[in-house]
């Protein structure tokens, strides 16, 4: 059971959602912000370098 809990807290640090909320985001990352109008909205928001376009047809999918 700890050892299944280890393995899901390395897995943790590697998802988009845990890089953006601490700061970790790179222009990397650009692809898989764009899979959420979320992601993708936070993303151009937070990174300067981002494609806003490309963000931005992801997020005029979802105006909320």
């Amino acid at each position: 059971m700890i050892s299944k809990i280890r393995r899901d807290a390395i897995n943790v640090l590697k998802t988009f959602g845990y890089k953006l909320h601490k700061g970790l985001a790179i222009l990397a990352d650009e692809e898989e912000a764009c899979t959420k109008p979320k992601w993708a909205y936070l993303f151009a928001y937070y990174i300067p370098e981002a494609n806003i376009e490309k963000c931005q047809e992801v997020v005029c999918k979802d105006p909320y």
